[in-house]
């Protein structure tokens, strides 16, 4: 039996992750359809679930609103007299569920601190008959940072190879001469241009916000998707991937976009944890994709974690396939439209 059961409409999971994760770090249980164990049939695990819920919360936003599902999961909760509904967006609530109290919450960036969020914790703690614990905070690891760094934000699309050796060489970037299940003949020469193997990069300091979703590097200024997407795909693909996760607001922002060479290589380090190079606050991750071109046809930069360096995908004359790490800051290059890569040319 949970404290809490979330009905939202699959578009807003992200947002539904953020709400789920804060009502845990409260010490509340809660049940969504995540939670469906493989092979169950889904229907009857949700009806099970909302049944013993003691709480019923549904998120309203322009997606749900229009839902069979989420009207049918909320009128089980009017009438046992356990619903809380929630208002994501500005949008007319459905009719038979205006006359609920509505929380609105249209903004999730730092959720926890929010006087509306306190009032719904408060309502919830009425219904279950017990208090509710403070949050429980993310371990951070912070420190001063010793320097701070300015990156490129900007994506190029004729990023040359002595463009890279030079920043490889002022941020003193670790980059490795070697392609992991490649024969050294065969490591794309133009990677002697700039490889730096006694490189020890840049000094982050990471701390981890919006319930774990996003590590904030003060080194750097920028917000990073703690989990990368979850497959690869090639080039052509990130920019729909980046539109979904904006769409989503992921992490309680829009703005995510694909990092330059240097703010991917700023997580590159000159050692191994795991079998890759970076720091193990992010989930491994093979490679990823960035913003960065070069006047190849098709040639696209990444940067390649399980290796430790950066190159184009033309590195093995086929498609090749990266995840993506977005990334944003609070910069206005970052506020404003930027160009994100769907089909090239």
């Amino acid at each position: 039996m949970s404290d809490i059961f979330i009905s939202y409409a699959r578009t807003d999971i992200e947002r539904a992750k953020i709400i789920a994760t804060a009502f845990e770090k409260h010490g509340l249980s809660v049940w969504w359809d995540p939670n469906i164990p493989p092979g169950e049939p889904f229907d009857e695990v949700i009806a099970d679930a909302l049944k013993s819920a003691k709480c019923m919360i549904v998120l309203w936003t322009e997606s749900s609103i229009t839902s069979g599902w989420v009207r049918e999961e909320a009128m089980v909760g009017a009438q046992r007299g356990t619903l809380f509904p929630v208002l994501l967006d500005d949008v007319e609530i459905p009719v038979g569920f205006k006359r609920f109290h509505t929380v609105r919450i249209m903004d999730l960036v730092g959720l926890p601190a929010k006087e509306e969020f306190k009032q719904l914790l408060s309502a919830i703690s009425a219904t279950l008959g017990r208090s509710i614990s403070p949050a429980e905070e993310s371990k951070q690891r912070l420190q001063p940072a010793p320097k701070k760094y300015s990156l490129r934000r900007l994506a190029k699309h004729d990023l040359s190879f002595s463009e890279v050796a030079s920043l490889v060489k002022q941020y003193d970037f670790y980059c490795a001469f070697e392609c992991l299940g490649l024969p050294s003949a065969n490591v794309p020469h133009y990677m002697k241009q700039y490889c730096n193997e006694t490189g020890r990069g840049i000094i982050n300091v990471f701390e981890l916000m919006e319930f774990d979703l996003v590590v904030f590097d003060h080194a750097t200024g920028l917000h990073w998707q703690r989990e990368a997407s979850g497959e690869e795909m090639v080039p052509e693909k990130t920019g729909l991937y980046l539109e979904e996760i904006n769409s989503q607001k992921y992490g309680g922002f829009s703005n995510w976009r694909l990092p330059t060479v240097e703010e991917a290589m700023s997580l590159v380090k000159p050692f191994k944890k795991g079998g890759y190079h970076q720091d193990p606050v992010f989930s491994h991750t093979r490679c990823i994709w960035t913003a960065d071109e070069h006047k190849e046809p098709n040639g696209s930069w990444l940067v390649h974690f399980s290796d430790g360096n950066c190159r184009l995908n033309l590195a093995y004359g086929a498609k090749v396939t990266c995840s993506v790490r977005a990334v944003r800051s609070e910069r206005i290059d970052d506020l404003i439209m930027t160009p994100i890569r769907n089909i090239r040319a």
